[in-house]
């Protein structure tokens, strides 16, 4: 976990294939001993977001990782960034929230809705096993999560008032 040359790089092109910018997140989150484990364009905002995870228990580096950030590729800087234990893993964005989970073997598991705009935390609901997949669905005029946890157990919310309702 960590070192000098650790490196997790983002490289962003125009519509000809020509280089735009290349994003060391290392750099960018000053975090040389997380692993990037999901990464996010946010063409609406024109933000990348993305997690720094702890590649082992959150225990090895003192619980402070497994951050999720919120970059301006325009004005080069942190728009936001969670707290730490918040993100590891996949996450997915819709035009409001940023869904993400933390969880790792015997660690506590939570699955997370944020404010796309600030990274506050909307609602945080534990879980029993960590959830591995995500998906977003407009069903009969709402908007659902799916979430599939590591014991292949499907979780349905519907998302209200920037909160996700358990309808299973």
């Amino acid at each position: 976990t960590g070192a000098d040359d650790y490196n997790f790089v983002v490289v962003i092109y125009d519509n000809d294939l020509k280089t735009l910018q290349i994003l060391n997140l290392c750099d960018i989150s000053q975090n040389n001993y997380c692993e990037v484990q999901d990464v996010r364009w946010d063409a609406d905002t024109h933000n990348l977001l993305f997690n720094m995870a702890c590649p082992s228990y959150s225990s090895m580096i003192g619980g402070k990782g497994s951050k999720l950030y919120c970059y301006s590729v325009d004005d080069k800087r942190i728009v936001w960034e969670t707290g730490y234990l918040v993100s590891n893993d996949i996450f997915i964005l819709n035009d409001k929230y940023v869904f993400c989970s933390y969880g790792f073997t015997d660690e506590k598991k939570f699955l997370f809705m944020l404010d796309k705009f600030t990274g506050e935390v909307y609602s945080k609901i534990p879980m029993v096993y960590k959830v591995q997949y995500m998906e977003l669905q407009k069903k009969g005029g709402r908007e659902m999560l799916y979430a599939v946890d590591y014991n292949d157990h499907l979780f349905t919310f519907s998302i209200v008032n920037g909160k996700t309702v358990a309808k299973n």
